[in-house]
């Protein structure tokens, strides 16, 4: 799926975020699925697969995880807006599924 995005699609994208506060350190850090930098604005989008089972709702823990690493990226490059996609992909079909979400930098 990720080579079929095409030449300017980045895939699995290390990031890390660091910051300490009154003397404890917290890391994140983990890979983007895919990022287009060159898009407009850019684009980070995190892929899930998912089965017959799958209610077709989006998990808000994976809608978290793609608005961090949405957040990390944009402040490390310096992107006032970033689309955040979450794609499922349904293993029996072949199918893609996609929540949209278009966030600013404040």
């Amino acid at each position: 799926m990720q080579k079929a995005r095409g030449g300017d699609y980045d895939s699995e994208v290390a990031l890390e975020w660091r910051e300490c506060r009154e003397g404890v350190e917290t890391v994140i850090h983990g890979r983007a699925d895919g990022v287009m930098a060159g898009s407009n604005p850019p684009l980070v989008e995190e892929i899930k697969t998912v089965d017959r089972f799958w209610n077709g709702k989006a998990e808000p823990l994976h809608l978290a995880q793609l608005k961090i690493y949405g957040a990390i990226l944009a402040t490390q490059r310096g992107w006032e807006e970033v689309e955040l996609r979450l794609t499922h992909w349904h293993l029996g079909t072949g199918a893609e599924f996609h929540t949209v979400l278009r966030e600013t930098r404040e």
